[in-house]
């Protein structure tokens, strides 16, 4: 997977137990898509939660765009991996 985006996380993207909200990540996945991918239609999407994201982490956006059916995104923090999320297409 290749580093895509890195993102900070600010007072906007985070909920009220002050971890990022989970609205926010489907927004982050779909900045980081390249414009080929960002115009398909997207058939199924799945996301995996493992660690939250905190104001002021940095969060960096790892894809693997190899496969044009199948998207991988992940973000990881140094504290280790927030998400990982699939988009089928």
């Amino acid at each position: 997977m290749t580093v895509v985006d890195e993102r900070t996380i600010h007072f906007s993207d985070i909920d009220a137990n002050g971890h990022m909200s989970n609205a926010r990540y489907g927004a982050y996945i779909m900045d980081c898509l390249p414009p080929e991918f960002q115009q398909k239609d997207i058939k199924d999407f799945r996301i995996n939660y493992a660690h939250e994201a905190k104001e002021g982490d940095k969060l960096q956006l790892l894809a693997d765009f190899s496969n044009p059916e199948i998207v991988h995104i992940s973000g990881v923090t140094p504290e280790g991996t927030c998400f990982e999320s699939e988009l089928y297409y």
